[in-house]
């Protein structure tokens, strides 16, 4: 079985500012399920810090891979037309997934 990593990338936010944010998601939501190495991706957000927003992705391709789709022109572009509404730099971290302990 191919390595597979979890990313997290996390957003900071005005709390007002979530469904905005999320609606300008759609079209890249959209066009990452067409991603082949990507195999789970989910958006969380904090229970104690409604700012603070997650995406949770797993990957079955190396973090050099899934950086060069967090590069691409449609994920830029959506950072870019929304780096207004962030009020922290977002944070990016890769986790090697260690088989045999998945539920």
């Amino acid at each position: 079985m191919a390595t597979r990593y979890a990313l997290n990338i996390t957003f900071r936010f005005l709390p007002e500012s979530v469904p905005r944010f999320l609606e300008s998601f759609k079209p890249v939501h959209t066009r990452l399920r067409q991603e082949p190495n990507l195999l789970t991706f989910n958006i969380g957000q904090s229970t104690e810090d409604p700012g603070l927003v997650r995406f949770i992705e797993t990957w079955k391709c190396e973090p050099q891979e899934i950086m060069a789709v967090i590069k691409s022109d449609y994920f830029k572009d959506f950072l870019e037309n929304n780096k207004t509404l962030v009020t922290e730099p977002t944070k990016v971290a890769f986790f090697k997934i260690i088989e045999n302990w998945k539920i």
